[in-house]
């Protein structure tokens, strides 16, 4: 995803001027369904309750929605800064949801 906004933020001629959010709404729309999933697994008592496991994947749901909503806003009217808010968005993913992988790996394990 980096690699397309770079090429959409640089006008690559490449795309054909397409300039497309798909990506953004497919990536909260997986944030979402994690999130959601470790709700399933604690109510079913699969796995036990982890704060920083549930608000985790909720805050990075929340992130990854407002990111989406603050591209198709940046559609309509030019923002600037954007594309150097995606970049930043998507290094914040990286880094912590391992962390939180890790952790809900643990906990299936356990």
């Amino acid at each position: 995803m980096r690699l397309y906004y770079d090429a959409v933020e640089g006008n690559d001629s490449r795309l054909g001027g397409r300039n497309d959010v798909r990506h953004l709404h497919v990536l909260w729309e997986h944030k979402k369904m994690m999130s959601e999933r470790i709700g399933y697994l604690v109510d079913e008592g699969i796995i036990p309750y982890d704060e920083e496991l549930v608000a985790g994947y909720k805050d990075i749901s929340k992130r990854a929605m407002k990111l989406r909503d603050q591209y198709i806003r940046h559609e309509i009217r030019e923002d600037n800064e954007m594309f150097e808010r995606l970049r930043l968005r998507f290094d914040e993913f990286q880094k912590e949801e391992p962390v939180l992988l890790q952790k809900l790996i643990t906990l299936l394990d356990g």
